[in-house]
């Protein structure tokens, strides 16, 4: 999340140099707020898995995935246990 957020200052700092304060400003909003967006809602969602916030059902829905594929990581494994289901 750091790198993202230095990149985005870059971008600022570049945006800066070469278009007016309001356009670079909606330029910058346009192409970095989703980008920021989807890094803090997948952060909260992991605590939320990780800390047991989230209910059992929507655990259930959130690691289908994980069920099909297979997956072999050692932190999957202790949020979406098949034992569980």
């Amino acid at each position: 999340m750091i790198i993202a957020i230095v990149l985005i200052a870059l971008a600022s700092l570049v945006l800066g140099m070469g278009l007016p304060v309001t356009a670079a400003y909606i330029v910058l909003g346009t192409l970095s707020a989703p980008a920021l967006h989807g890094l803090i809602a997948d952060g909260m969602l992991v605590d939320a898995l990780a800390n047991g916030q989230v209910s059992e059902t929507a655990r259930a829905i959130l690691c289908l995935p994980h069920q099909k594929t297979g997956g072999n990581r050692e932190s999957d494994e202790s949020v979406c246990r098949t034992s569980d289901y």
